[in-house]
């Protein structure tokens, strides 16, 4: 599979909210740089757009929903200031969102696809055990935060609105 940018058209084989270069920008200007070669960055900017889209349930429609492979860009969204998003716009808190989920990929030390266990929740009466999806909660409190406006259903997540 290649790197590829959504760019706000709705592409086919969007795997990415962010590019690396967005991904370097976005943390010098915080002070943090990284060796890492683009390869690498790529692989925990897939992860981090991957996760958003699994797990978070956003106000509006795709743009279109038979060629588009992410969730953005999408029609009928406002901006916390209630100012309508052009459908081919990818907002700048996604974008910073992405960037702050896909550090959690350095080094290994977080493996998103760990994370997405945590909405499950285990019973046990007796004999009979039953697994079921509880309230997903993120771990992750400031990519929420980035995305809240955005977002569908607030309180499954763990946010005040």
């Amino acid at each position: 599979m290649s790197f590829v940018v959504e760019d706000g058209t709705g592409k086919s084989d969007a795997t990415s909210y962010v590019s690396v270069t967005v991904f370097r920008n976005y943390w010098t200007d915080r002070g943090t740089t990284f060796t890492e070669i683009d390869a690498t960055i790529q692989g925990w900017l897939v992860l981090a757009t991957e996760y958003i889209d699994l797990y978070y349930e956003f106000w509006g429609e795709v743009t279109d929903e038979d060629t588009q492979a992410l969730q953005w860009p999408r029609d009928g969204l406002r901006d916390s200031k209630k100012a309508e998003i052009a459908n081919n716009v990818i907002p700048q808190e996604l974008k910073d969102a992405v960037c702050r989920l896909a550090i959690e990929c350095k080094d290994g030390t977080t493996n998103l696809e760990d994370k997405l266990e945590n909405g499950l929740q285990s019973k046990r009466i007796g004999p009979v055990s039953k697994t079921f999806k509880n309230g997903y909660k993120s771990d992750y409190k400031n990519v929420t935060k980035l995305l809240r406006v955005f977002i569908r259903n607030n309180s499954a997540l763990g946010v005040l609105s």
